[in-house]
């Protein structure tokens, strides 16, 4: 069979310079490179899994917390309102838990007072509504945006035929306007405007 070889020179002590020759079969050569081959792809292979593990875990560590904190915003958008984070940790995520967990309650706590005030307003606008009618008394509204002129429906029997909202432009709204007051209701809207 085939060998590998290597030649070396040696010194002796009598000042002799001899050759050393080593010879080894190919096969028994080759079985040491595989054999360091396989110890290496192992070695390789441990630290990619364990690379790959920590990884795997860091990415638990960090993504968790985000994942929750996104559950917790999706539950607001959709009006969960009483779902805690878990904020044990005391690092980064714990730290934003809590403030995200402070800003729900903060939230929620604003649309709460902001609905017991619509539905004051609601209260107030009906009980308005109520007084105007009782008292008979008409308002005008005239919208700046869309240049209409609206009114309360107590004016309804006086000015037209069917009940329900009616609006009519500024011009319009002066030609019903007794002639002799025109020119003053017109100034005096127009100060206000």
């Amino acid at each position: 069979g085939q060998a590998l070889g290597s030649v070396f020179p040696i010194g002796d002590q009598a000042g002799l310079d001899w050759l050393g020759v080593i010879v080894v079969p190919k096969t028994d050569y080759m079985a040491g490179v595989a054999e360091k081959n396989k110890t290496a792809l192992l070695a390789v292979l441990i630290v990619a899994l364990s690379a790959l593990l920590a990884g795997l875990v860091s990415a638990r560590f960090l993504t968790g917390p985000l994942t929750q904190l996104a559950r917790a915003t999706d539950g607001i958008a959709r009006g969960t309102w009483d779902a805690p984070l878990d904020v044990q940790r005391r690092d980064e995520f714990g730290a934003l838990a809590r403030a995200f967990d402070a800003m729900r309650n903060q939230l929620r706590g604003r649309i709460d007072e902001l609905q017991s005030t619509r539905n004051a307003l609601i209260d107030s606008e009906a009980r308005y509504a109520l007084a105007q009618e009782a008292a008979r008394v008409v308002t005008w509204y005239w919208s700046l945006d869309d240049k209409t002129i609206r009114w309360t429906e107590q004016v309804n029997p006086i000015l037209v035929e069917s009940p329900g909202e009616h609006c009519l432009s500024p011009r319009e709204y002066l030609e019903i306007i007794h002639p002799e007051d025109r020119d003053y209701v017109a100034t005096c809207a127009e100060e206000a405007i």
